[in-house]
């Protein structure tokens, strides 16, 4: 599309180590959790792959978010018709599937598929504004458009990782405060860390207070410039969000 090579290799994937560490992070939650339902684990890895699908090779910045949206197991039913190389085909809650959010690349859609349009803002503000993504009427160029923005921010360095590996908004809802922070906790030592620490980037911009607030001691400790940027729908007034134009912080 548009003259860009869309490749991806293994080489371009986290070691085998922290692949098998996805999976016992995850047990380790559930097992934590009883009382506390879960996403099952084939989500988990979809979502997994779908992150792994825009990493990019040497890593400059990586934009730490709380979590992906819950996805239902019988969802990954659902199967888009994007036309990319080795790219995942079935459906989940999360921003680097293209299909979140656009229901015309699916021949049938999952209730509610709203997509995350505040974090194609992020994205698109990270880029210098260089896309037609938000409000954008033509599915096939919004797509396009899509595409071609995080295949700009893949190759400029910036990847997204989530700090908890499992959905944690459930119709809406989440877990209480504790159960959060436990499960936030949980697999940020488990998993996250261990590709902060492999990874080795230049800068971190943590999305959401709540997160910087709990992980700023432990991220400050990895040598890279550390700031915080409010959630793109966080309730707060314009003159105290903190976005990434007030923090004067350069993702690129």
């Amino acid at each position: 599309m548009g003259g860009v090579s869309y490749l991806w290799s293994a080489e371009q994937s986290i070691s085998i180590e922290l692949m098998t560490a996805l999976k016992s992070t995850y047990n380790k939650i559930i097992q934590e959790h009883p009382n506390l339902t879960f996403e099952s684990y084939p989500v988990v890895k979809l979502v997994n792959d779908y992150r792994l699908y825009w990493k990019p090779q040497r890593i400059k910045t990586i934009l730490f978010a709380e979590s992906h949206v819950f996805t239902d197991e019988f969802e990954l039913a659902f199967k888009h018709t994007i036309n990319l190389p080795d790219y995942p085909t079935s459906y989940v809650r999360f921003v680097y599937n293209l299909a979140y959010g656009q229901s015309d690349t699916l021949p049938e859609s999952p209730p509610n598929n709203g997509g995350t349009p505040q974090f194609w803002k992020l994205f698109n503000e990270i880029a210098g504004n260089k896309f037609r993504v938000v409000n954008n009427q033509n599915p096939k160029d919004k797509l396009e458009q899509k595409i071609q923005l995080l295949q700009f921010l893949k190759d400029s360095g910036v990847w997204l990782l989530d700090c908890s590996i499992v959905g944690l908004y459930q119709n809406r809802q989440k877990p209480s405060i504790n159960d959060m922070n436990d499960i936030l906790v949980t697999s940020f030592l488990n998993y996250c860390k261990p590709i902060l620490l492999e990874e080795k980037p230049e800068n971190i911009l943590v999305i959401g207070k709540s997160v910087y607030s709990l992980f700023q001691l432990e991220l400050k400790q990895l040598n890279a410039h550390v700031d915080w940027i409010h959630q793109p729908n966080a309730r707060v007034t314009t003159d105290k969000r903190r976005d990434i134009k007030k923090i004067n912080f350069i993702c690129i």
